[in-house]
Parts: C-alpha cells; structure tokens; sequence
C-alpha cells in the first residue's frame, strides 16, 4: 500500500522485491530486507508451494511499482487466472490419461463370457458396465476440453479483436468461465480417476 493509497482492496497497489537490490551498473548489491519466513507443507503440486515472506523487518525492504498505483489486485488476478486455466488443464490431462490408461486395461483383461454365451472369457471392454464406464469417462473429459477451448477463445478474442467492445465483451466472459473450467475440471479428474480404477 501506497501513503496515499484509498482503503480496502481499492488500495492495493503491485510491487516486484527482489531478494538482492541491482547496482547502478547491473551488478547484484546488498540483500534486500525481504525474507522467506514459512514454506507451506500441502498435498498437491510440489514445486509450487505456497510461501510466507516478510517485508521490512531489518530497516525496510525496497520494491519497484508495477503499473500503475492502486491496481495490484487487478494486476494479480491476470496471473491467478492464467494460474486457474492451467490448473483446470491439469484436471483435463489427469482424466484422459485416466480415459487411457482404463481403456487399454479393459481390451487387454479377459474376464466372464459376454451376454451372449462365449465359450470362453472375453475383454471387459465388451462388458456393458465397463463400455458405460468407459464411454462416461471419455464424455465427460471431451466436454471439459471443449469448455476449455471455448474459453481459450474468449480470451484469444479479447487480447486481439479490433473491436473494442468484444474485446471487453469477451474478456468478461473469459473472467466468468476461467473458475468454472478450473473447478469443474478438477473435480472431474478425481472422479474420472476413480471410475477408471474401478
């Protein structure tokens, strides 16, 4: 927050503190006062971790402005919700490998006859509640990448449309849809995962 910063949210403004200050001539100088205190210990994707740092507590830490004063939040929320699509990229490649990896096991598994008598075991796949299984799997993942391409498109059109209207248009519906492709995919993968144990 800036002196002269509104409260609330409104205030916040963006700044880069880097862990060395650069000299005048490009070369790294004195250890700036900013410190990673805490590294979060959490389930889920190792090399990004969630950190506590502190600011200032040797004489003060120096940062450089990004943009302009009072729009931090805004500034962010651009990475978070490319942080958000890729998650829900995630989801989606986490379901079709599970699609894969179930649909291989099910032509190569023999097990029971088929409804039709066979004279010996068959591949489950011909079962009809692993066909069920299988082809839910593969549904649902198809129509989370295709929310995502749509999405991806809103975003296209709103970064390079020469009309200015869609391209707010589109930048609002990309906003709209980036937490849903992020949550539902997600969601979806552990339940696709789980089906293809199964």
């Amino acid at each position: 927050r800036l002196p002269d910063a509104p409260e609330g949210v409104k205030g916040i403004s963006l700044f880069v503190v880097p862990k060395f200050l650069v000299n005048a001539d490009g070369t790294l100088g004195a250890r700036n006062d900013a410190h990673c205190v805490s590294i979060e210990h959490k389930l889920g994707i190792k090399a990004s971790p969630t950190a506590v740092l502190q600011f200032g507590d040797h004489g003060g830490a120096i940062g450089e402005l990004v943009g302009q004063p009072n729009r931090g939040l805004e500034y962010m929320f651009v990475m978070m919700n490319a942080a958000r699509f890729a998650v829900g990229m995630q989801g989606i490649a986490v379901s079709d490998r599970a699609y894969q990896q179930a649909l291989a096991f099910a032509k190569d598994r023999l097990q029971s006859r088929d409804l039709a008598g066979s004279p010996g075991p068959v591949a489950i796949i011909q079962h009809p509640d692993v066909k069920r299984m299988l082809l839910t799997m593969k549904a649902h993942t198809e129509a989370a990448r295709a929310l995502a391409y749509c999405t991806a498109a809103t975003s296209d059109l709103a970064h390079h449309s020469s009309d200015e209207a869609v391209r707010r248009e589109q930048q609002a519906i990309y906003e709209y849809l980036v937490p849903i492709v992020k949550g539902h995919s997600t969601e979806l993968s552990i339940e696709l995962t789980s089906l293809g144990v199964q």
